[in-house]
């Protein structure tokens, strides 16, 4: 009876050894996507809107940049690669969209940065992730309106582009 006990007792271990590792190697989690956010900024004629991508990292990124109308459909999107300290951007001009758009049109500014698949890669942290996106009159060149876009790491955020 003691012996068949033992024998259960060390089953019972050799399976939480085993199991023990293969779910915290389960509960870990890859780098995901870095966004960068914008609220809705509304712009007219006359106007243009700028997404501009600071890298302050060490290491060249490639980002995405996107600029989504107000049901989230993508108007303009572009691949950049910053090296370290070089600033990327991407323009919007209001005279690029569609004749029939409306006399003030909403967009969003979405900057990603991709999260490795291997884990290997040197991912940025979202504090050191540095984006903007102004409003400018094309004539003047004068800015009217800038906005810092605030950074979010979430495996859960929904982009379209994404699916």
């Amino acid at each position: 009876m003691r012996t068949r006990k033992l024998l259960v007792t060390a089953a019972f271990m050799a399976i939480a050894l085993i199991a023990v590792p293969t779910i915290a190697g389960a509960q870990t989690e890859l780098p995901g996507n870095i966004y960068l956010m914008s609220r809705l900024l509304n712009f007219s004629r006359g106007q243009a809107v700028s997404i501009d991508f600071c890298n302050v990292g060490r290491v060249t990124r490639e980002v995405r940049i996107y600029f989504v109308d107000v049901n989230g459909n993508v108007i303009k999107s572009a691949v950049k690669r910053a090296a370290p300290g070089q600033t990327v951007d991407v323009l919007l001009n209001f005279a690029d969209l569609p004749r029939n758009s409306p006399v003030r049109v909403g967009v969003r500014g979405v900057v990603v940065i991709p999260g490795t698949q291997d884990g290997q890669a040197d991912v940025p942290e979202p504090d050191l992730s540095l984006a903007n996106m102004e409003v400018y009159d094309v004539q003047t060149g004068k800015t009217s309106f800038g906005l810092l876009l605030p950074a979010i790491r979430s495996l859960n955020v929904y982009f379209p582009t994404d699916q």
